[in-house]
């Protein structure tokens, strides 16, 4: 079964399986209304958790890969904003970035944050029926 990717107009991101992009876009409605936002199939996908003492499971990390193809797919501006920061290869680690870069990562994160229509903003669900 395939793997969708909802992008969120306020930047954020959701996954979802489904047979097909309309039947993502039906069980998006848990979050809010997906009809406008784009959704994109992920064919790299990997999630590594760590079981808690009380029970819970907690994300320990993206698979090798994930991160890349989400960023690729739902973030283009932050995307190239990373190649430019990194790209050279002389920074490894986001605390290693002299200033400027991470002013760069910084704009990129913000712009992606208002790329999309705010008209396509999906009403969350806070409470349970």
């Amino acid at each position: 079964m395939p793997l969708f990717l909802c992008r969120w107009p306020n930047g954020d991101c959701s996954l979802v399986w489904a047979p097909h992009k309309e039947d993502a876009i039906v069980e998006l409605d848990q979050v809010g209304n997906a009809e406008a936002c784009p959704i994109t199939q992920v064919h790299a996908f990997q999630l590594h958790f760590v079981l808690h003492e009380q029970g819970k499971l907690i994300l320990e990390a993206l698979g090798e890969g994930t991160e890349e193809e989400i960023v690729s797919l739902a973030y283009p501006v932050l995307d190239q904003a990373l190649s430019d920061a990194y790209g050279d290869g002389v920074y490894d680690t986001y605390d290693t970035l002299p200033p400027d870069r991470r002013a760069a990562i910084a704009t990129a994160v913000e712009a992606e944050r208002s790329r999309i229509a705010r008209d396509r903003t999906p009403k969350l669900i806070t409470t349970c029926s």
